[in-house]
This record gives structure tokens, sequence and C-alpha cells, in this order.
């Protein structure tokens, strides 16, 4: 069946008869079509019509309003989503999200039942039962799924009204969410130096990368993204234009950043500057060494050298030259090694926790964080990091003794 395809009937009130309209994508042309008929002197006499010209124009029948299953609904949210994808307004791994808590949190309960019988009750009853061992995050995907089923149905004339509209405000049914970071996801100044320490001590191949992170406020597939042609070293400054990620299939692939807003160009401290050149000598030695093989027209600062057996320590070696790791060897190995060394453990994600709480807390402004991180808003960078801890409040009252005794007016 044509993508976009629908057909909708109306009443012509004046004349008292019936009419429908058909638009399509065209087979031969790829354009948009549509088709009318009218003076149907009933509904039913117009739906049967009007099945008949959908099996003629696109080889297939549309169900009619009230014959819809949720899987039908769904096909055309997945076709919506696909078009976006194709146009560029939507990535690949956003896509595969949908289909895979579609098949989770939606498809075992809804997929077979009729969407004009599905009803707000059944909506609330839906979420209460994922509330018990689903997350916030997983709820407000499924939730946004359902809405835009729906939503497009409405548009197609297939239900007369969304359940999703009858049950009350989204908060009200999955709760806000809570978007705190915790004091136990990322690292105190204490244990930054203990890591870097034992890091010295105790070096991993993966150790620049990891650096990069702490000191940049990096995601991880940013931080992989690191090249030649990004990195200005006399302004200490790196582009973030694109990263290295997975979608549900584990398939690597290069993607823009997760927002417009993480298209931007980040300072480097000492920290991440030291790490980047590092790297970029790691990667020099590697490729004068393997350079009749040596596969990498980007320049990635963090592509690995071919592995020369199959006994060394996984990811240490790239199957094939000058190519980068798995994101995932990144975050196995991190958690590996934090628990080798006694370090308190924390995500990978949690190294950028730490540079945000820790640019926050040392007075660095909201805005500038907010910035630095690529966050769509300030307001964002403020729920998640903006903590009023003991050592931050004792400086605001001392920084007011001050002002009110003059030293530092």
């Amino acid at each position: 069946m044509a993508t976009g395809t629908h057909i909708t009937y109306h009443k012509d009130n004046q004349r008292g008869t019936w009419y429908f309209r058909l638009k399509y994508a065209d087979g031969k042309t790829g354009q948009r079509a549509e088709k009318k008929r009218s003076g149907f002197a009933s509904k039913r006499d117009a739906v049967k019509a009007g099945q008949e010209v959908i099996a003629d124009v696109v080889g297939g029948v549309l169900p009619s309003r009230g014959q819809r299953t949720f899987a039908d609904g769904y096909e055309r949210f997945r076709l919506h989503m696909q078009d976006r994808l194709d146009n560029g307004s939507l990535k690949p791994a956003t896509l595969d999200g949908y289909e895979q808590h579609y098949r989770l949190y939606l498809e075992p309960y809804w997929a077979a039942r009729q969407m004009d019988d599905i009803s707000g009750d059944d909506v609330r009853a839906l979420f209460r039962e994922l509330r018990t061992n689903v997350g916030h995050g997983c709820q407000g995907i499924a939730w946004y799924i359902g809405r835009k089923v729906y939503e497009l149905a409405v548009v197609a004339s297939e239900v007369r009204v969304s359940p999703f509209s009858k049950c009350g405000k989204r908060s009200d049914v999955i709760g806000a969410p809570k978007r705190r970071i915790e004091r136990d996801q990322w690292w105190t100044p204490d244990e930054v130096a203990e890591f870097l320490t034992v890091l010295a001590d105790n070096p991993h191949h993966f150790g620049d990368l990891w650096r990069v992170q702490l000191g940049a406020g990096l995601r991880r597939g940013e931080a992989l993204g690191a090249r030649d042609s990004v990195i200005d070293w006399d302004a200490r400054t790196m582009v973030i234009d694109r990263q290295w990620t997975h979608n549900s299939q584990g398939k690597a692939y290069w993607s823009t950043p997760k927002t417009a807003a993480g298209n931007r160009t980040v300072p480097l401290n000492a920290l991440a500057l030291d790490a980047l050149r590092s790297a970029r000598t790691t990667r020099n030695e590697a490729r004068m060494a393997q350079r009749h093989i040596w596969d990498d027209e980007l320049g990635v600062l963090f592509a690995r050298p071919l592995r020369e057996n199959r006994h060394n320590a996984p990811g240490v070696g790239a199957q094939v030259a000058g190519t980068l790791p798995h994101p995932n060897h990144v975050t196995t190995n991190f958690r590996e090694y934090l628990a080798r060394h006694g370090l308190r453990p924390i995500k990978l994600h949690g190294l950028r926790h730490t540079f945000a709480a820790g640019a926050v807390n040392s007075g660095t402004p909201l805005e500038v964080v907010s910035k630095i991180l690529g966050h769509a808003s300030i307001e964002i960078t403020a729920d998640l990091y903006y903590h009023a801890t003991p050592e931050v409040m004792l400086a605001a009252v001392d920084q007011l003794d001050a002002y009110w005794t003059g030293e530092n007016r």
C-alpha cells in the first residue's frame, strides 16, 4: 500500500448524499494524488465504492472506521516516521527506539484491539501496569507513540477521538520525570583526582578517551567523534558536529549530535587537551606502523590498530586498522576498569555528569555550562545539575557576609 494513503467519508447536507475523498501516492509518478466520488445514497454505499477504488489505485483495501486495529494504526505511524527519516528530520536510532518500545510496551497489550474500543480508562490501566516495572523514560516514549498513533488516525478520520485526550494530563497518568542527577552518579573532586592517579599508574587503551569525556563534558559518541579537522590546537576548541553511536541492533554508525544544540564548539581545558594530544600521538604511531592497511579517511583520533592475535585484551585492536571501537566496548571496559582498581562505580556517562556538576558547583554560570554541554535550554541544565550542596550554601553566605562588611563591594 502506498505511504500516506487514506480515505475520508462525508455527508453533503444540502443534497442529503454521501461522498468520499481518497488521497494516495501515485504509483507511476510518486506524486500525491486525490480521487473524489459523490452522490451516494448512504454512507454504506460510499464505503463500498471507496474500498473498490482503493483496490484499483493502490492494490489494497483500507479498513473502515471501527475496523482498524492498533497494529494498523502503528503501521501508519511507522510510515510517517519513515518519511521523517527520509527527509532528514529523524535519526535512524530514534526510529529503532520507537520500534523497540512499541514491541515491548504496546504491542502485547493493544496490537489486536480495535482502535475505537480503546478508552481513556484503558490508557490509564496500561500505564498503571507499566509503572510496576518500566522506568519513566520508557513510559514517556510509549505514551508518545500511542498518542501519535491516535493523532494520525483522527486526522485521517479513521477514529472519532483519541483516548489519550480523555484520560487526563500526561503527568497525571505517568507522573513527572525525575530529572535531577543525584550525588551518586558523579565523582567528587577527590574521586576525580584518585581516578586520574590510578589511570596514570595503570594506563588503559581507552584512558585518553575517558579523560576527554571528563575534561570536556562530552557524551561517549561525541568524544569518539574527535578528528584532526575539528580540533583547533591554538584556540583550544573542538567542534562537535557528529557522533559515533549504534542502533538497537548493535550496528555502529556515524550520526549527527543528539539535538540541534548539540552542534557546538566546546572549549578544551588542560586535561582534555592533554588527552587529545596523547590520543593523536598514539594514533599516529599505530598508523605509521600499519600504514599499508590503515583505513581512516576522517582522521579520527581514537582509531585503533589491527588486532595482531586473538589473545589481546578485548577492545585493544580493531578488525580493520584505523576504525573506531564499538561504543559499547568503551562502556564495558570503563566498568571493568573501575571494579579492577577499586574505584567507586559510576556509569561512563557519569564522567559528563562529573564535569557538569563540578562546573556548576565551582561557580561557572549556568548559561555557560549549558552551552558547553549542548543542552537545548538552560532549564535542562538547572534541573539536572544545580544541587544546593552544603559547600555551595556556605560559600553563598560567606559572600553575603563579605558584601555586608564591604569587603567585596
